[in-house]
């Protein structure tokens, strides 16, 4: 694994997620929409949008969640303190309620319905709504492989950044891909996929896409 610049991994991967937060976002993109399939798995898969804050959100939690257990045990030394960030997000909900012009509606999911639902690993409904899928169990959430992010400078963001935290959740010019290397590799809107290029470790068209792309851009890049 190898640090290459500020805020992005290189690595062997086999589940390969991005995640992109600009450093200015388009105020008309504020959006408190929730997903409609409310897909709380993030692991190796083809190729997957995540933009609705509310699986942003299941996404960052779980990830803290994962880093508060590794810290009760020893094995990362970064305070996580899970209240803290619930009361950050529902504040940052808050003023998102005043940024939108497309309110959400009484039945729609909270943040405080994604968090228990994370909690109860899948077993709690998600507000109104019982999570099934199509084979009739019930998805477990969960996000593989969570350890770059340990040192690639997004853990450090969204536990204190509170405008990052912001506009990473509910604005729409944030997202998250989910792939695999067994695919097409790392996805980042308008440059595309990073072996359709023929992979990062080469320096190739990607890699000076994705150096361009990031002078607006702040990207994180978990593989493994």
């Amino acid at each position: 694994m190898k640090l290459i610049r500020k805020g992005t991994f290189e690595t062997n991967s086999s589940s390969t997620h991005a995640l992109v937060v600009p450093h200015k976002v388009d105020n008309e993109n504020w959006s408190l929409n929730d997903s409609l399939d409310h897909e709380y798995e993030f692991g190796r898969q083809e190729s997957r949008l995540v933009e609705d804050w509310d699986e942003k959100l299941a996404y960052v939690y779980i990830v803290i969640k994962d880093f508060s257990e590794w810290n009760h045990n020893q094995e990362f030394d970064t305070a996580i303190d899970l209240k803290e960030f619930k009361r950050r997000v529902n504040d940052a909900y808050k003023k998102a309620l005043d940024l939108v012009e497309y309110k959400p509606y009484d039945g729609d999911p909270k943040p405080d319905d994604v968090f228990r639902y994370v909690d109860s690993d899948g077993k709690e409904p998600l507000g109104n709504i019982h999570i099934m899928s199509l084979s009739g169990w019930t998805p477990t959430p969960y996000v593989d492989h969570i350890e770059d992010f340990a040192s690639n400078g997004f853990l450090e963001r969204i536990l204190t950044d509170d405008e990052f935290l912001m506009k990473l959740l509910f604005n729409r010019d944030s997202y998250i891909t989910i792939g695999g290397d067994e695919y097409r590799g790392y996805n980042i809107k308008t440059i595309g996929f990073e072996y359709d290029y023929g992979g990062m470790f080469e320096d190739n068209e990607f890699e000076e896409k994705l150096r361009e792309y990031e002078k607006n851009n702040d990207v994180f890049l978990k593989g493994n």
